[in-house]
C-alpha cells in the first residue's frame, strides 16, 4: 500500500514541478535500484510498553550470498520498517526476528534489483586516501552548501532550494537532521528523553527520499545533534546528563533509520569546542563517532565539527573518516597542507557566508575559495543565508554565479582529480602567499589543473586584478601539449597547442583583469604540421593587422588543408559579439574584415574555430 501510495505521490510531483521523477526509494516487492534504498515494512502486535526498545532484526541476503542484519525501527501505528542499500542487481530475500513482539517475528519476503545510473553512497578514494569516490567507482567532487534547517518542517521551499543549489553547482548540503541545529528537543516527544518524535523523523525522510529520487547526486553531511546546549565555545551538559540507554537508543534509531540512504554522511556535531576543557564535547564525540563507526551496517564517512580557526582535534581517531574545519578567510587553502600525512578528505565546511561576515565581492570571494580548496585535494562550502531556507533563485545572493564552471569543467574533460597530487611550488609566479597559483598535477607531470586567482586583494575584501594572469611552470617535461584555459567567472574557453623542449614554461591568460584555470595535458596524437602554423605559435596568435584598430582590421587565416571555420568576436566578459562567417574553406591564405559596427573602445576576441579546436587573438579597438 505504501509502495502505491507513493507511486501516486511521485505522480503529482511530476505534474506539479514538470519533471520525471525516479524511484531511487523502493517498497516491499517493487523492483529495487541499484544503490538505491529498498524497504520492509512489519506490522507489531501492540503489546510492547515502549515500542522503541522492541527488538527486531532484518536480515538481508544479497544475490551473490552477502548478508547484511539491520535493526528495523518504529514508525508509528504499530508499524516498523527496515531499510537495505542495494549493492547488487538480481534476487534478494529478507528475514524477519523479534524476541518480544510476535507479529515481527518470523517474517520473510523476497525482491528483484536491476542495474541504475545512481553512483552510490561515499568513500575514501580506493586510489587516493585524501579524495572522496563514490560505489560506482567515479572520484568525487565535493561543493559544499549550508542550508542548515531544511529538513525542519517550517520551511516549504526545501525543493526550489535543492534544486536551484544543484544548477548552480552544488553537490553536497549540509544540514542538521530534523532541522534542529539548535534544538535538542526536535529529537523527543513533549520532552520525554525516553521517546523520539516520530513526525519530525517522518518529515526528514519525506525530504530525504524526495532528494534521492529526484536529486540523487546531490549528498548530505547530515548533522546529527543539536549545537552545545551551554553555549558556543563551552562544555556540553544535555548528552551528559542522559543515561546511557537513552544514548543508545537514540543512536540505534538514527542508524536504523538512515543509514542505507547513499547520500548520507554522518557528521555527529557543528560548532563544538573540543580539549582538554571541554571533556564532555570530547566523550560525546568519541562515543557517537564509534557507535556509528561499529554499529553502521554501510560504513558512512564520518567526523566532527570544531569551532571556527581550530585544528580538527580527532585526526588520531579510528572513526573520524572526515576532516571537518571551519576558516575564515581560507582563500589559498594552506590549511589543507596541515593534513598531508593523515589519510583523511579534508573539508572546509564553513568560511564566511553572504549574510553573516559577508565578503566584500561574493562572486569571487566564494569562487576563489571553492577552486583553492578543490586544488589542494580538499574542497569547501559556500555559506548563504545560513539561520533560513532561501532558494537561490529568490536572493539577491551572487555567491553562486560562477560555481558551475567549476563542476562543468571536470565533467567536460573527464578529470578523475584524485590522480593528481597538490604542487603549488612546481610554478612560478609574481602572486604569492593567498593570492598563488593553486596547482595539481599527476605524478609523471603529464597533466596539470591550474588555477590563477590574478588577485589584487585578499581577505574578506577579496578582488581581482587589471593585469593579465601569468605564471610559469618551472620544469615541464618534454612533449606536445594541449593547453585549455577557461575563464573562471563565465566558463569562456580558448585551446592552443604547442611542443615544448625542456625546463620552464611561460604561460599568459588570453584575458586581462579575470582569474583563470587551466587545463595543460600531453598529448602526442596532436600534429603540430596539419594546422594552421599562423595558430600554433608560441602564444596561439592569428594575424590580425592593423591591431590596434579603430574602424576595421583584417584577419589573416592560413590553413594547411580544407576545412570548417567559423570567427566570431567576443567582448572582454566574454560575451558573443558577432559572427564573422561560418564555412568550408579551402587549403591556403584567407582574409576576412571586421567592420565595427556600435562597439565601445576596449580589449576584444578573435576566436577561430578550425574543425574541432579553437583558437584566439587579443585585440584593441580605439574609438
Amino acid at each position: 500500500m505504501f509502495g502505491l501510495k507513493k507511486l501516486f505521490l511521485l505522480v503529482c510531483l511530476s505534474f506539479i514541478f514538470g519533471e520525471i521523477l525516479a524511484v531511487n526509494f523502493t517498497c516491499g516487492t517493487e523492483t529495487a535500484q541499484k544503490y538505491g534504498v529498498h524497504e520492509i515494512t512489519l506490522t507489531g502486535d501492540g503489546t510492547v510498553p515502549n515500542p522503541l526498545d522492541t527488538p527486531c532484526e532484518v536480515t538481508f541476503n544479497s544475490p551473490s550470498g552477502l548478508s547484511i542484519t539491520v535493526n528495523a525501527f518504529y514508525d508509528g501505528n504499530n508499524t516498523w520498517h527496515a531499510r537495505c542499500y542495494i549493492s547488487e542487481t538480481g534476487n534478494w530475500l529478507w528475514k524477519s526476528v523479534s524476541s518480544r513482539d510476535y507479529g515481527l517475528n518470523n517474517e520473510s519476503g523476497s525482491f528483484s534489483s536491476v542495474d541504475s545510473d545512481l553512483r552510490g553512497k561515499l568513500k575514501i578514494h580506493p586510489a587516493n586516501n585524501k579524495a572522496l569516490a563514490t560505489d560506482d567507482g567515479k572520484w568525487f567532487l565535493n561543493i559544499g552548501d549550508t542550508p542548515y534547517y531544511i529538513f525542519h518542517d517550517i520551511h516549504s521551499k526545501w525543493q526550489e532550494f535543492i534544486k536551484d543549489s544543484w544548477n548552480k553547482g552544488i553537490t553536497l548540503i549540509r544540514a542538521s537532521m530534523l532541522g534542529g541545529l539548535r534544538d535538542w528537543d526536535r529529537l523527543f516527544e513533549s520532552g520525554d528523553h525516553d521517546k523520539l518524535d516520530i513526525n519530525n523523523f517522518q518529515t526528514n525522510d519525506t525530504r530525504l527520499i524526495w532528494m534521492l529520487d529526484n536529486y540523487p547526486d546531490m549528498y548530505v553531511e547530515l548533522i546529527l545533534f543539536g549545537e552545545c546546549n551551554t553555549g558556543w565555545s563551552s562544555d556540553e551538559t544535555f548528552w551528559y546528563n542522559l543515561s546511557g540507554e537513552q544514548h543508545r537508543r537514540i543512536m540505534k534509531y538514527i542508524v536504523a533509520r538512515y543509514a542505507a540512504f547513499p547520500e548520507i554522511i554522518w557528521e555527529v556535531v557543528n560548532d563544538y569546542k573540543y580539549g582538554q576543557s571541554h571533556p564532555h564535547n570530547v566523550e560525546m564525540a568519541n562515543e557517537v563517532g564509534n557507535y556509528f563507526m561499529n554499529n553502521d551496517p554501510w560504513n558512512h564517512l564520518i567526523t566532527t565539527g570544531g569551532i571556527r580557526g581550530d585544528d580538527f582535534y580527532f585526526r588520531n581517531a579510528n572513526w573520524a573518516t572526515l576532516f571537518h574545519l571551519e576558516t575564515l578567510d581560507a582563500l589559498s587553502a594552506d590549511q589543507a597542507e596541515e593534513y598531508t600525512d593523515f589519510p583523511a578528505h579534508v573539508f572546509n565546511g564553513e568560511d564566511r557566508y553572504e549574510t553573516y561576515k559577508e565578503p566584500d565581492n561574493p562572486k569571487i570571494y566564494f569562487r576563489r575559495l571553492i577552486w583553492a580548496w578543490t586544488l589542494s585535494g580538499g574542497s569547501a562550502c559556500y555559506g548563504g543565508d545560513w539561520d533560513d531556507i532561501v532558494p537561490y533563485s529568490q536572493s539577491s545572493f551572487e555567491g553562486l554565479d560562477n560555481i558551475i564552471h567549476v563542476k562543468n569543467f571536470f565533467i567536460d574533460n573527464n578529470i578523475e582529480l584524485a590522480k593528481y597530487i597538490p604542487d603549488d611550488n612546481c610554478v612560478s609566479s609574481a602572486a604569492r602567499g593567498a593570492g598563488r597559483p593553486k596547482v595539481m598535477h599527476t605524478m609523471t607531470k603529464s597533466s596539470y589543473v591550474i588555477y590563477h586567482p590574478n588577485a589584487s586583494i585578499n581577505g574578506q575584501s577579496a578582488d581581482i586584478s587589471s593585469e593579465t594572469a601569468s605564471l610559469t611552470i618551472n620544469d615541464l617535461p618534454p612533449g606536445k601539449y594541449a593547453l585549455l584555459w577557461m575563464r573562471a567567472d563565465n566558463g569562456v574557453k580558448q585551446k592552443m597547442y604547442f611542443a615544448h623542449n625542456k625546463g620552464a614554461k611561460f604561460l599568459e591568460s588570453p584575458w586581462p583583469g579575470i582569474d583563470v584555470t587551466l587545463y595543460l595535458q600531453a598529448d602526442s596524437t596532436v600534429d603540430l604540421e596539419s594546422l594552421p602554423s599562423s595558430l600554433t605559435s608560441e602564444n596561439c596568435l592569428l594575424k590580425v593587422q592593423p591591431n590596434p584598430f579603430k574602424i576595421s582590421t583584417l584577419i589573416l587565416v592560413r590553413l594547411s588543408k580544407s576545412m570548417q571555420i567559423c570567427i566570431d568576436i567576443y567582448n572582454m566578459q566574454g560575451r558573443f559579439v558577432e559572427r564573422l562567417v561560418c564555412g568550408k574553406f579551402n587549403r591556403g591564405k584567407h582574409q576576412f574584415i571586421w567592420n565595427v559596427k556600435n562597439q565601445t573602445s576596449g580589449i576584444y576576441f578573435i576566436s577561430v574555430k578550425a574543425g574541432n579546436r579553437i583558437y584566439s587573438r587579443k585585440i584593441n579597438l580605439l574609438i
